[in-house]
């Protein structure tokens, strides 16, 4: 009986001591996760030392950041973080809704047409944005018999994780009938996906909501594909939905509490969005036209498209704690990060119709804050 009970207490002992070094591994090894997630932070941190830079470049209303790090505009392209620019060869000025291949490098450009027909081409540049050649693609309609437009759609992005690493994904929008000036009330959003290296695509359902048009996703760290959408028919806040399958199919529709669609005059505006690069976290970037003296953002300015405003989320979008204003004037706007290892590391990239082009850091978002505030270890 005595040997019977010692032998519990050792095989007690011997679990608890498991339990313990279990405990403490488990600890460990999310310490270190952490310390490796928050240097990549540090990059865009810089110790919390503010930058911003502001220039007058006319890029275009969409900027985007090649896997090399170039920075790419409309009809230029620098290949030393945006401090200078030089011309693009063999693509036309209005083939700028980009998307960022990173299984090859390649970067591929389309125009967004009102009206897309077939056949469809794209340009294709493999020295990352400084030269271009023309291809004919593949582009299948959609489920109501529709083709897509990229048209004021944000950079399209390779998925990283899950079952569908290595697809190309990229917002779009279907102008039903192809009719730019009327029915907006039936006009939607939707995604175009290629699993053949842009060769061909496919469109994905419909998102939830109609009237929406001119939209960004991004690719959060467990694989769900965020989208946020204008609306053109309705005042009121950015449409949020999400996907579980890559980007065919869109659910758990909601109207964001936080995010403005622009001023109601002007029924919404297109917006930027990014999801900075920093491995198991997602911390997102979003510019939008603000309301007057930073008032409520779910009311919205009688004045025009002001205010340009940047917010950050550190939730995957499920909130939005932060914001600044970038400059008073506004319109259409688009943002990029900068690539770890290259001279865009650590940079945010926004450009704006009125022809401003904006560099900064996380630190100059967070003016004064900590990220260390809304990420815990």
């Amino acid at each position: 009986m005595l040997y019977y009970i010692l032998f519990l207490i050792l095989n007690l002992i011997t679990n608890l001591t498991m339990k313990a070094l279990t405990v403490a591994l488990f600890f460990f090894i999310s310490q270190f996760a952490f310390a490796q997630n928050a240097g990549d932070i540090e990059l865009f941190w810089k110790n919390g030392k503010q930058f911003f830079d502001k220039q007058k470049l006319a890029l275009g209303t969409t900027i985007a950041v090649t896997s090399n790090g170039n920075v790419l505009g409309k009809d230029r392209y620098s290949a030393d973080g945006g401090k200078t620019w030089k011309e693009m060869t063999g693509k036309p000025e209005g083939a700028f809704y980009y998307t960022i291949d990173e299984n090859n490098g390649d970067v591929l450009a389309c125009e967004g047409p009102h009206e897309p027909k077939l056949p469809s081409f794209q340009w294709r540049s493999k020295d990352q944005g400084a030269s271009w050649a023309r291809e004919e693609v593949t582009v299948y309609k959609d489920k109501n018999g529709w083709l897509s437009s990229r048209s004021a759609s944000e950079t399209g992005i390779t998925l990283k994780y899950g079952e569908h690493k290595g697809r190309l994904l990229t917002a779009s929008r279907v102008f039903v009938g192809y009719d730019n000036r009327n029915n907006y009330d039936y006009h939607y959003s939707n995604a175009l996906y290629s699993d053949d290296e842009g060769k061909t695509w496919n469109p994905s359902s419909p998102f939830p909501f109609v009237g929406t048009g001119e939209s960004a996703l991004v690719e959060l760290s467990n694989g769900v594909i965020y989208y946020n959408s204008r609306c053109h028919t309705r005042i009121g806040n950015r449409q949020i939905a999400y996907s579980y399958d890559g980007g065919k199919t869109w659910r758990d529709f909601r109207i964001c509490d936080y995010l403005p669609d622009g001023p109601p005059a002007f029924y919404g505006c297109k917006g930027g969005l990014v999801r900075l690069p920093v491995e198991g976290q997602d911390i997102l970037i979003f510019s939008m036209n603000d309301v007057p003296e930073n008032k409520d953002t779910s009311r919205h300015s009688s004045k025009g498209r002001i205010n340009l405003t940047v917010w950050a989320s550190f939730d995957g979008g499920r909130t939005w704690p932060v914001k600044r204003l970038v400059h008073k004037e506004g319109g259409y706007s688009s943002l990029a990060a900068g690539v770890k290892g290259t001279p865009s590391e650590g940079m945010i990239y926004l450009t704006c119709i009125d022809g401003s082009f904006s560099r900064f850091n996380l630190a100059w978002v967070m003016n004064g804050r900590s990220w260390k505030e809304f990420i815990k270890p």
